[in-house]
C-alpha cells in the first residue's frame, strides 16, 4: 500500500460535510442486530455483541466514514482503498486484499461513505494491529475481516462493503455508487494501515 495515499484521502474526506445520508446503511444493520438481540438474549453472538458495547441503549452514536474502493476482478480479485474518518481527521486507514472467488465478476472504483458504530480510535487500538515505523511516521498495521457486493448495469450500479475485526466485532459499513458492467459478492481478510491514532 502506497502510503502517499493518506494525503488525498484525507482531504477528499475532509470536504464531506453532510454524510448523514451514508450512515443509514450502519444505523439500519444496528437495528437488526438489537431486535434480534431483544429476541434471542442468550444467544452467544448476542452476548459478545453486548460485552463489546454494541447493545447498550446508551450506545447509539456512530462515527462518519468517508473514502474510496477499487476492485478488479475475473475471480481472482484484488480490493484496495482508504477510509478518513471527517469527524476525527486525520484519523484514516488504507487496505488491500486479494483471494478469488466465483462470484467475482466486476472491475469499478467507487467514492463511498456511511459509518461505524465502533469509535475508530478504540478499533486502531485493538490487540492485532501493531505499530511500525514508516516514512509517514508510526503507522499501526494489521488485518479485518470485510464482505463486499456490488452490482448493477450503467450508472446505477451500487456497492456496498462490511468491516469486522478478526475476532467477530462488527466495526460498520460503506456505500456508494459503482457503475459498471458486472457483479460481485466476496469476503475475506484485508491488510489496514492506521494513521493518525
Amino acid at each position: 500500500m502506497d502510503l502517499a495515499k493518506f494525503a488525498p484521502l484525507i482531504e477528499a474526506a475532509g470536504k464531506h460535510a453532510n454524510l448523514k445520508a451514508g450512515a443509514d446503511g450502519s444505523h439500519s444493520q444496528l437495528d437488526l442486530i438489537r431486535n434480534y438481540a431483544k429476541a434471542n438474549p442468550h444467544d452467544p453472538l448476542v452476548e459478545a455483541a453486548r460485552a463489546n458495547n454494541l447493545l447498550s441503549e446508551a450506545g447509539g452514536e456512530t462515527w462518519i466514514a468517508a473514502g474510496n474502493i477499487s476492485l478488479s476482478s475475473f475471480y481472482w480479485w484484488a480490493v484496495g482503498g482508504g477510509l478518513a474518518f471527517p469527524g476525527v481527521i486525520p484519523l484514516a486507514f488504507l487496505f488491500g486484499g486479494k483471494g478469488h472467488d466465483w462470484k467475482a465478476w466486476s472491475t469499478f472504483v467507487s467514492v463511498v461513505a456511511g459509518s461505524f458504530v465502533i469509535d475508530p480510535k478504540v478499533i486502531a487500538n485493538f490487540p492485532e494491529f501493531h505499530l511500525e515505523k514508516t516514512p509517514i511516521g508510526w503507522v499501526k498495521k494489521g488485518p479485518c475481516n470485510f464482505s463486499l457486493s456490488e452490482g448493477g448495469v450503467g450508472p446505477a450500479g451500487g456497492v456496498n462493503m462490511q468491516l469486522w475485526s478478526t475476532s467477530g466485532i462488527y466495526w460498520g459499513s460503506v456505500g456508494g455508487i459503482a457503475p459498471g458492467i458486472g457483479g460481485v459478492s466476496i469476503s475475506g481478510q484485508l491488510d489496514l494501515v492506521w494513521q493518525g491514532f
